[in-house]
C-alpha cells in the first residue's frame, strides 16, 4: 500500500524537483525525487537519491529484445546490422565501440546501490536493469551437489534466488543481507554475507561474460582440469589482437580471473555471470539479546564515559583513551602508558564461540551507547543481540508465499518486526529522526528499539535466503564498513564505540542504528578487501566487517565517516567497503592492496583507452595507470621495458615487510596499546617489552604520500600529479 501511494506521488511530480529541500529531515519524501527532472533528458538517482548521473551523451538501456535502430545519439549502424537486429550483448558492444571511436566514456548501472562514485560517468550511462534472465544451468556433478548458473548481469539477488529455488532447486552458498543490488554490482564490488567458512560473493563466480574497450567479448574463467593457465602476456597477445565482430573471445587465467572478479565496472560491461551453487537448504538461525561488559574503569574516577577527543592529524581528529583496572589501588590508569595492561573491552567467549564451527553463518549487532544494566546497575554495558545460525533438514516454520515473499508479523514463517516490510520504509525512518531532534536524551533508547525488532525468543527456521537477508531496500539508510583482520575485532569495535561517542559529543550528530559486525573468509582476489595478503605483509585466514549505519536524513554523515576511515585505517590498516560511503585515494588503496600492480596490467589492458574510467577511478587515482602503461610500452620499445615489467611481477608476487621508514615504526607505535610511549621515555614498569609494531609496506614500484611525521621519499612526476589529483578528490568528495 505505501508502494503504491509512493509511485502514485511520484507520478505527480515529472517536472520539478519539487521535494527536494525537504528531504534533509524527512527521508519519506524520496520516492517523489526519482521522477523529478529539470529537463527532457532522464536523470540516474542512486538507491537513495543522495547521488545524480547526468550523462551527457545518452543513458542507453539495453534489453533482451532484438534492437534494429540506432541506440544512442551519434550512432550510424551498419544496414546489415539493423537489418538482423542487434541482441543484448551485441547491443552493448556496438555501444561500447562507438564510444571508443568517438572518446567517449561508458558506466553500466544497476540499482545504484553504492555511494562511491562508481556509477558517475561523463557520456554513456548503460542501464543494465532490464537484462534480467537466467542464460544457462549445466550440473558439474553426477549427483547434482554442484550447479553453474549463468546469468545475465542486471536481475536482481532479490530475484534471482527466488526463481533458481522455484525452478532448479538450487541455492548460493551464501548472500548479504540486501538483496536489492544486481548480480554484477554485487560481485565488482566484492559484497559478502557472513560466516567464517564462507568468503565474499565474488567467489562464487565461475565464468565472466564482459565487454571490454573496443566492444570486444571475453568470457574470462580459472582453467579446469587439464587445462593450460595462460600467463598474463599471452593473454595481452589475444586481446590485442582481437577486434570489434570477432568471436567470443576466451580467456583461462587464473591471474586475470582474480583481477576481473573485482573490478568496480572499470575493465568493462558484465554481461552475464556464471554463479556456482548448490541445492537448496533451510537455516536454523537463534537470536538472544545479551549484554556486553563495557569496562568499569572509565568512571571509577568520576570521569565520562567517552572521554574529550584529542585532535591529531593522523587519527581523523581523535585518539580515543582506553582505561584498564590493572593498578595496585583500583585506580583507572590509561592503558597506553605500559605494555602490560589487559585490554579494557573484550566481546565474550561464548559468542566468539558461536561464530566458530563449519556452516555456521553468524552476526552480531551493538549499541553504541554504554548503559547501565537493567538486571545489575553496578555493570556497564553494550547492549547486543547476536544471530546463529546453521543449516537444518528441517522446515519447521510457516512457508507459504506471504512469508517468503512479503514477511509480515502474521504467522510462524515471519521473521517477526525486523523483517516487516511495513517497517522498513523512509516513513518510519523520518519519524526516528524527528523523535530523535525533538527528545536527544532518548537516542540510546531509540537504538535500542533497532535491536528489540532482531530479538525472537524461538528458533527462526526458513528457507536460506529470508533467513540471511533483512531487506529489499525500502529503507534508503547511508553506511560505511571496514574489513579488518578477525583478531583486531574487540579493539577495533571498542574504538568505534568511543569515537562515535566523541564525535557525538562535540557535534551532537549521533547514529539511530546499532553496529553490525559479521565474519568472512579471506580470498585470493586481488582488490577484494578479504584478501588473505594483509597491508602489513602477512597473511590472514579470517577478516570481520564493521558496519557503521545512519538513518537517511541524519547530519554530518560524510564527515563521520571520513574521520573514523582515517583513524582505523592509522590504527588498523581497515580497508573500506568498495561500494559503501568511502574515501578512498590512490595513495591510500596502494597501500591496502599488495597486488594492485597486478590489477593494473589487467585493468590497463581490458580498459585500454579509458572508455571506462570515471570519477571514481579519478579519485582512486586508476586513471594515471594509463601514463605508467605508455611508458613501459615505450621502454620495451628501446628494449629495455619487458625484462623489467616481469622483475616488476616477480617482486609483487609475495608481499614483503620494509622496516626501513622510521616515521612507519613511530606510527604504528603511537597506535599500539602495547608500547610504552610515557614521556620519561619509561613507565616504571619492571616487565615492559617493546616490540616491533606492523609496518605499512608501499609497493615497491611506485611512491607513497607518507603520514605525518615519516620520512620523505623522492617521487617521479607522474607521481606528483597523481597525488595532487587525490588530494583534490579527497577535498571534493568532504564537501
Amino acid at each position: 500500500m505505501l508502494k503504491s501511494i509512493y509511485q502514485g506521488l511520484a507520478s505527480a511530480c515529472s517536472m520539478v524537483d519539487c521535494c527536494f529541500g525537504l528531504r534533509p529531515c524527512h527521508q519519506a519524501v524520496f520516492p517523489c525525487i526519482r521522477s523529478c527532472s529539470y529537463g527532457d533528458r532522464k536523470v540516474f538517482y542512486n538507491y537513495d537519491g543522495t547521488e545524480t548521473v547526468e550523462p551527457l551523451v545518452d543513458y542507453f538501456k539495453p534489453t533482451n529484445t532484438p534492437v534494429k535502430r540506432n541506440m544512442i545519439r551519434g550512432m550510424k549502424l551498419d544496414k546489415v546490422e539493423l537489418k538482423q537486429g542487434l541482441n543484448a550483448v551485441q547491443q552493448i558492444a556496438a555501444v561500447v565501440h562507438f564510444a571508443q571511436k568517438n572518446d567517449l566514456k561508458v558506466r553500466a548501472v544497476g540499482t545504484g546501490s553504492s555511494w562511491s562514485k562508481l556509477t558517475n560517468v561523463r557520456d554513456v550511462l548503460i542501464d543494465m536493469t532490464a537484462l534480467n534472465q537466467i542464460l544457462r544451468v549445466e550440473k558439474q556433478t553426477e549427483d547434482g551437489s554442484l550447479f553453474h548458473i549463468e546469468v545475465q548481469g542486471g536481475m536482481k539477488l532479490h530475484d534471482f534466488v527466488r526463481v533458481i529455488d522455484e525452478d532448479y532447486g538450487m541455492s548460493l552458498p551464501c548472500m548479504g543481507n540486501y538483496a536489492g543490488q544486481t548480480i554484477a554490482g554485487i560481485i565488482s564490488t566484492s559484497t559478502h554475507g557472513t560466516g567464517q567458512d564462507y568468503p565474499t560473493m565474488s567467489n562464487f563466480v565461475a565464468e565472466l561474460h564482459m565487454i571490454i574497450c573496443g566492444g570486444i567479448e571475453v568470457r574470462v574463467r580459472i582453467p579446469r582440469e587439464g587445462e593450460i593457465d595462460e600467463d598474463f602476456e599471452t593473454v595481452r597477445r589475444r586481446v590485442e589482437a582481437a577486434k570489434y565482430g570477432d568471436p567470443v573471445l576466451d580467456i583461462h587465467s587464473t591471474d586475470v580471473f582474480r583481477a576481473a572478479a573485482v573490478g568496480f565496472g572499470s575493465l568493462g560491461v558484465i554481461y552475464s555471470v556464471t554463479l556456482t551453487c548448490v541445492p537448496v537448504y533451510n537455516i536454523r538461525e537463534t537470536r538472544h539479546y545479551i549484554e556486553m561488559d563495557w569496562p568499569e574503569s572509565i568512571t571509577a574516577d568520576s570521569r565520562p564515559i567517552t572521554q574529550a577527543p584529542v585532535s591529531t592529524t593522523t587519527t581523523g581528529g581523535f585518539k580515543p583513551t582506553t582505561y584498564s583496572t590493572n593498578s595496585e589501588a583500583g585506580e583507572s590508569i590509561p592503558t597506553d602508558s605500559c605494555r602490560d595492561q589487559k585490554p579494557v573491552f573484550r566481546i565474550p567467549e561464548t559468542v566468539k564461540s558461536m561464530s566458530a564451527g563449519q556452516g555456521k553463518y553468524f552476526s552480531f549487532f551493538v549499541n553504541p551507547f554504554p548503559r547501565r544494566s537493567r538486571e545489575d546497575p553496578s555493570r556497564t554495558v553494550l547492549k547486543s543481540v547476536y544471530l546463529s545460525g546453521e543449516r537444518t533438514e528441517s522446515t519447521g516454520s510457516c512457508q507459504c508465499d506471504c512469508c517468503l515473499n512479503f514477511q509480515c508479523c502474521a504467522c510462524t514463517g515471519c521473521r517477526g518486526q525486523s523483517a516487516c516490510q511495513i517497517v522498513q520504509t523512509d516513513c518510519s525512518a523520518s519519524c526516528l529522526q524527528l523523535g530523535a531532534h525533538c527528545l536527544p536524551s532518548f537516542i540510546p533508547w531509540f537504538a535500542d528499539c533497532g535491536l528489540h525488532q532482531f530479538a525472537r525468543d524461538a528458533p527462526y527456521i526458513q528457507k536460506w535466503y529470508n533467513v540471511l537477508t533483512f531487506t529489499n531496500g525500502n529503507l534508503h539508510i547511508k553506511t560505511a564498513e571496514y574489513c579488518i583482520p578477525l583478531e583486531d575485532l574487540d579493539a577495533a569495535l571498542a574504538d568505534i564505540v568511543r569515537v562515535l561517542q566523541e564525535y557525538g559529543k562535540l557535534y551532537q550528530t549521533y547514529t539511530l542504528l546499532p553496529i553490525y559486525v559479521r565474519m568472512v573468509k579471506a580470498d585470493d582476489l586481488y582488490m577484494s578487501p578479504a584478501n588473505r595478503h594483509t597491508p602489513d605483509g602477512g597473511l590472514c585466514d579470517r577478516y570481520c566487517y564493521i558496519e557503521v549505519p545512519f538513518l537517511p536524513g541524519a547530519y554530518g554523515i560524510d564527515e563521520f565517516h571520513k574521520k573514523l576511515e582515517d583513524f582505523l585505517f592509522t590504527k588498523y590498516r581497515a580497508r573500506p567497503h568498495w561500494s559503501k560511503n568511502n574515501f578512498l585515494s590512490f595513495n591510500r588503496v596502494e597501500r591496502l592492496y599488495p597486488y594492485l600492480d597486478k590489477w593494473r596490467r589487467v585493468y590497463t589492458l581490458f580498459n585500454r583507452d579509458g572508455t571506462f574510467d570515471n570519477e571514481f577511478t579519478r579519485k582512486c587515482g586508476f586513471d594515471d595507470f594509463h601514463l605508467q602503461r605508455m611508458s613501459e610500452e615505450s621502454e620495451e620499445g628501446a628494449g629495455h621495458g619487458r625484462s623489467r615489467g616481469r622483475d616488476r611481477s616477480t617482486e609483487r608476487e609475495r608481499p614483503t615487510e620494509d622496516n626501513s621508514s622510521t616515521g612507519d615504526l613511530q606510527d604504528a607505535a603511537k597506535d599500539s596499546p602495547h608500547i610504552c610511549r610515557c614521556s620519561s621515555g619509561g613507565c616504571g614498569s619492571t616487565d615492559v617489552i617493546v616490540t616491533q609494531p606492523r609496518p605499512s609496506t608501499p609497493p615497491p614500484n611506485s611512491s607513497r604520500v607518507l603520514e605525518a611525521g615519516e620520512i620523505t621519499v623522492e617521487r617521479t612526476e607522474v607521481a606528483v600529479a597523481r597525488d595532487s589529483r587525490s588530494q583534490q578528490s579527497d577535498g571534493d568528495v568532504s564537501r
